[in-house]
């Protein structure tokens, strides 16, 4: 089959048919339930994280602060933190839409 015949008649252009968008890696969230709880606890002493009524919601240098100092105390990666975070307010969402 021929270029022209599988519908490609241009070479330079034909990576755009061929190849797949790319898929993110999934970050696995390794938390033990002592550090979900910790986890839970820091949350609500750093409520800036998720309360936008707080002028200091919009502060993302202070937020990403926040995340690092955690991460470290921790010894995780930031991106597992945020990971869980997210993941546990899409369930908590979800489980309020039932409602």
């Amino acid at each position: 089959m021929s270029s022209c015949e599988s519908g490609l008649s241009n070479p330079s252009t034909s990576h755009v048919f061929l190849t797949q968008p790319q898929k993110k890696a999934k970050t696995t969230t390794d938390l033990t339930v002592t550090q979900e709880q910790d986890m839970a606890s820091w949350l609500e002493v750093n409520d800036l994280i998720y309360n936008k009524k707080l002028n200091a919601y919009n502060d993302f240098r202070k937020k990403d602060a926040l995340w690092e100092s955690n991460a470290a105390d921790m010894d995780k990666d930031v991106d597992i933190l945020k990971t869980w975070y997210r993941s546990i307010r899409t369930r908590f969402t979800r489980l309020m839409q039932l409602w």
